[in-house]
């Protein structure tokens, strides 16, 4: 189980199946942390990036929906 900080969050990748991540403080619960898994076969590494990616696409505001 690795666990690194990025851009002030504090990510915790676990393997249970599969592989995925923890986020805290929580960025917008559960929602972003659900959805980033990685297979056995993509692995740790590949998890680790698109966690990083989802947390940028977080800070940038392009996850959240367009407004009217």
């Amino acid at each position: 189980m690795a666990e690194f900080e990025y851009r002030g969050y504090r990510i915790r990748m676990v393997f249970e199946r599969d592989w995925r991540i923890k986020i805290w403080p929580p960025v917008r619960p559960a929602q972003i942390a659900d959805k980033i898994r990685a297979t056995p076969n993509e692995g740790e590494a590949l998890c680790r990036q698109r966690a990083t990616r989802a947390i940028d696409r977080h800070l940038s505001g392009r996850d959240h929906p367009a407004r009217s």
